[in-house]
């Protein structure tokens, strides 16, 4: 009975740990293998430099510079090196846990992301949790694109023949209290005329996170 209640009460506290941690936590607490730039004490500088005068330029790992971009409890947004971003949000669940989910963007000017999700204990898990498959190139141009009444349907094949390769960006952040995040399709090696029709097309698509998955 005593052993039951002990293991009860340990398993209480877990809970409110877990409800309690900060997104700066889960980036600490990150095995050294998910992300190489860093190892556990440029974690922890980066976000203490962060803290202390925004000014977070740091040299990475791999001999260049990253830095800090914004901080919130929920969310860490990172410039990796000049042509990669990463993200990383804390999502609440109804037990009252967290799930990580984290956005790294590569490219520039046209970016295209990769979203994963982790346990608080950083183990990986291949669900998507409501979100549609970014590498699936008919659905995101289906859904990321949409005809103006003003345009023909023969020009608005034309124009999304410009989108090739299809590449989706993503972004993490908050509306009304709530984790969001937002996909917009993009398309190397435009020209600026090329651009703009593209433009009167693209459509971006936003999923709220709904204490299990996005909707």
């Amino acid at each position: 009975m005593k052993k039951s209640i002990i293991t009860l009460v340990c398993s209480m506290f877990s809970v409110v740990a877990m409800a309690q941690m900060t997104v700066s936590d889960a980036w600490k607490a990150m095995p050294d293998s998910i992300l190489p730039y860093f190892n556990s004490q440029l974690r922890s500088e980066i976000i203490d430099m962060y803290k202390i005068s925004h000014d977070s330029k740091t040299k990475n790992l791999l001999e260049g510079e990253s830095s800090v971009k914004s901080l919130t409890d929920t969310l860490l947004c990172l410039q990796l090196n000049p042509t990669t971003e990463m993200q990383l949000m804390l999502l609440p669940k109804t037990d009252s846990t967290n799930l990580i989910c984290m956005v790294r963007s590569f490219g520039t000017p046209t970016m295209e992301s990769r979203i994963a999700f982790y346990s608080t204990d950083w183990k990986k898990t291949e669900e998507r949790f409501g979100l549609p498959d970014l590498t699936n190139a008919p659905l995101m141009l289906d859904m990321l694109t949409e005809r103006p009444d003003t345009m023909s349907t023969e020009k608005f094949r034309e124009v999304k023949k410009l989108i090739e390769p299809v590449m989706v960006s993503a972004n993490l952040h908050v509306e009304d209290n709530e984790p969001v995040i937002s996909l917009s399709i993009n398309s190397p090696l435009l020209t600026k005329e090329e651009y703009l029709r593209l433009n009167t097309i693209k459509k971006q698509k936003s999923f709220k996170w709904k204490g299990n998955k996005f909707k």
